[in-house]
């Protein structure tokens, strides 16, 4: 623990003590949304204690970049007295390159897999950080949500490992050995539940599902793109070609009969009316059981199963309807159209 840290102790690079047991609950939101939820400003609240359990750890030096190794011995030079050069191309490019130093916790199972990667405070001395015990996020990563800080589902009792690292021009270099750690429940409701292997069994059932749903409005975003282009390439078409303006028209109205079993109806939601039949949606709003750990009800295991055969149903449906898209392009084509990309 902290407390054990000695003089001696301050030459090592790091130093990750080992934290105090994590408790496992799952937070109230007492007021409602938010701290304050409709209180007002002048109903004072206190931040609580970080959620999850609370890593303390010592860095002898912080990690710096190349340009601020630079600058300090161009400062040094100068205070001494003597002549700073300039420095020459390759070093700054070199400099412009290199990938900001950091320090990360790494946070295992007892099977040494990584469940979390934390970005940490990269500063001299002593620090604190937290794990919310959320793992990371499976879900699919593109170019338009690489900075999403969406995380997993979240773990439950038992024991985990965590060590630091150190960034380094890109790679994890460890930087200290393990520790070892506890989570326990904290507390045990009036009523028998679930265990905690069957919650966040449910936990991760929901998760995966959560992103196998959002690949699919991906991909049917894609193919309603496509379809789009394709339409517009048509209208520029020097020919026409009934029967394949036809078949663009009515892959449009099947994709669009998707998303509406996905979401809902918008011409409905715009005027509060509940849709004709239950969507993905609502049954994936009804399985989630994380504002408790007492366990998945009947009902909510019976809405899982229900998101799940909807989704293999709009999933063999995606595919067809792509597979019938597959030719469009070329008969385009032939009518004369402009080249699509998308």
């Amino acid at each position: 623990s902290l407390r054990e840290f000695k003089p001696t102790d301050e030459d090592s690079e790091a130093q990750l003590f080992t934290p105090r047991t994590g408790k496992w609950y799952v937070q109230r939101r007492t007021l409602g949304g938010g701290k304050k939820a409709s209180q007002g400003d002048n109903f004072y609240v206190a931040d609580n204690p970080p959620y999850g359990v609370e890593f303390s750890y010592y860095l002898k030096d912080s990690y710096k970049s190349k340009a601020s190794k630079r600058k300090e011995r161009e400062k040094k030079t100068e205070k001494n007295g003597g002549i700073v050069e300039v420095p020459d191309w390759s070093t700054l490019e070199d400099e412009k390159k290199e990938i900001t130093p950091n320090v990360w916790l790494f946070i295992y199972n007892t099977e040494g897999k990584v469940l979390r990667k934390i970005k940490a405070e990269n500063g001299k001395g002593f620090n604190r950080i937290s794990w919310d015990l959320a793992t990371e996020s499976t879900s699919t990563i593109s170019s338009k949500n690489i900075e999403s800080t969406r995380v997993g589902y979240q773990v439950g009792p038992g024991n985990y490992e965590a060590q630091l690292f150190k960034q380094i021009e890109g790679n994890y270099l460890a930087i200290g050995g393990k520790v070892s750690f506890d989570v326990k429940q904290f507390n045990k409701g009036s009523l028998t539940g679930s265990s905690p292997e069957k919650v966040i069994v449910h936990w991760k059932a929901v998760s995966s599902l959560r992103v196998k749903i959002s690949d699919l409005n991906i991909d049917i975003k894609d193919a309603k793109n496509t379809i789009s282009v394709m339409l517009k390439a048509y209208d520029k078409a020097i020919s026409n070609d009934a029967i394949l303006h036809t078949e663009l028209l009515s892959i449009r109205n099947q994709l669009l009969e998707l998303t509406q079993q996905i979401r809902g109806s918008k011409i409905r939601s715009e005027v509060g009316e509940k849709d004709e039949y239950p969507t993905m949606g609502d049954y994936m709003w009804k399985a989630n059981s994380n504002s408790s750990t007492y366990g998945p009800t009947a009902g909510q295991l019976q809405s899982l199963e229900n998101a799940n055969t909807l989704y293999d149903r709009i999933m063999t449906k995606l595919k067809d309807i792509e597979k019938s898209m597959a030719p469009l392009e070329e008969k385009l084509l032939k009518i004369g159209a402009p080249k699509i990309k998308n």
